[in-house]
């Protein structure tokens, strides 16, 4: 997949809807930014949903900020979801990384 330069998108919001299951993501260009919505099967959604909803570093703080790095790797760990995604939680001038179990489909 060709990015034009990006390494990783804002997660605005990751919901469900009548639609079905989503994330919905910004992406920022040299010319502006780009919001956007991708489809997420169940399994990868209950996975990025748990991993977002967590507070990282102070569970009374704010101004959380979840990023979706856009490499995925191919793990033998857990068979079932063979691959992970990543995500960069930022809160303030402290970040962590943070890995999910996804699915193939999702996989960038």
């Amino acid at each position: 997949m060709y990015r034009a330069g990006l390494d990783k998108l804002k997660i605005l919001e990751i919901s469900n809807d009548k639609i079905g299951r989503y994330v919905k993501l910004r992406a920022t260009l040299a010319d502006g930014t780009l919001d956007f919505r991708c489809e997420l099967d169940a399994l990868t959604y209950k996975y990025l949903r748990e991993s977002v909803s967590k507070k990282y570093f102070d569970s009374l703080a704010s101004g959380y900020q979840y990023d979706l790095i856009l490499i995925s790797q191919h793990t033998h760990e857990n068979l079932d979801l063979p691959f992970k995604g990543l995500i960069r939680c930022t809160q303030g001038n402290r970040a962590i990384q943070v890995e999910f179990p996804c699915t193939e489909r999702f996989s960038i």
